[in-house]
């Protein structure tokens, strides 16, 4: 039924106990398909504080006492298309993006940016990873902000609207990514 929700593109869930671990599980996916540990964030993008999310994690705030973390995070401001075509090269694995940043001051993007986003990420083989952690279930007024135009990543994770306070998060793949992931790897 959650994939139902969330669009045709996806095909596969994985359940973990927060949203966090759902974007750890997304970084390790994106590994896993694209065999390359780069990847591009936002500033002011927020994605939890276990090592992987903590990495892909905006500014020092929480990550300081923690340095070096994990793999190539390289950080682009949000909403600017042009710089993140700029940061894509062919070692990228992954654009992890928020359709609406939380954490970060809630910065909502121009109308047309994920559509965009999701164009560049198809022309330079780039996975988009979309967390909607804090904006998925119907926190928006779509059931994943990212409806509203009508874009699906390759990976999306889901957190806490989805179980009404009880700790869950969901990895959403695509079957491209699915087809990526051998059993038992996480």
């Amino acid at each position: 039924m959650l994939v139902e929700r969330c669009g045709e593109k996806y095909s596969q869930v994985f359940w973990s106990n927060s949203g966090a671990e759902a974007l750890e599980s997304a970084l390790k996916f994106a590994v896993l398909a694209t065999r390359k540990k780069r990847f591009i964030v936002c500033k002011n993008g927020y994605h939890g504080k276990t090592l992987g999310a903590l990495s892909a994690t905006s500014g020092e705030k929480y990550k300081k006492d923690f340095l070096p973390l994990l793999w190539e995070f390289v950080e682009i401001p949000f909403n600017d298309v042009s710089a993140l075509e700029n940061a894509m090269d062919e070692n990228t694995a992954g654009f992890i993006v928020e359709p609406i940043q939380g954490e970060g001051g809630i910065n909502v993007p121009d109308s047309s940016y994920l559509s965009k986003v999701r164009a560049l990420c198809d022309r330079h083989d780039v996975l988009l990873i979309i967390d909607e952690i804090q904006t998925g279930v119907g926190r928006t007024g779509t059931f994943l902000a990212s409806q509203k135009e009508k874009v699906s990543g390759d990976i999306l994770c889901l957190g806490k609207g989805l179980a009404g306070g009880i700790p869950v998060g969901a990895t959403i793949v695509s079957d491209k990514v699915a087809s990526a992931i051998p059993k038992h790897i996480h």
